[in-house]
């Protein structure tokens, strides 16, 4: 495995579905270590469950309001009744990091079969 990342449920889930597609995260040097073909094992924080996806292509951006502008908001985790706003992101990722480090997308396809934990 190329890559081992943390979820909470509900994108784990929509990830799972096919109806989340990108995933967005601080361009930090975790994330600088990513590249298109890499593969990522996701875990479930709730559940333990794992899915493994293969990066097609990233993207990186200054702040989440750039990224939030480029992508529809069903690709990156928003349902069709609810407002894609960037504010949303401030529960995971500090200002100060945000322009520090800029922040990055990562679209991706679930890979072969899921493992249970």
């Amino acid at each position: 495995m190329d890559h081992c990342m943390m979820l909470h449920d509900r994108p784990f889930e929509m990830i799972k579905r096919g109806i989340k597609t990108v995933e967005m995260r601080l361009h930090d040097k975790k994330r600088q270590a990513v590249n298109v073909g890499d593969l990522i094992m996701f875990t479930n924080v709730r559940t333990g469950e794992k899915m493994t996806v293969r990066v097609i292509a990233k993207n990186i951006f200054d702040n989440f309001e750039a990224l939030y502008d480029f992508y529809e908001k069903s690709v990156i985790g928003y349902l069709p009744d609810e407002v894609a706003d960037p504010d949303d992101m401030a529960q995971y990722y500090c200002q100060d990091d945000i322009k520090e480090f800029g922040v990055c997308t990562m679209e991706i396809r679930i890979e072969g079969g899921r493992d249970e934990a």
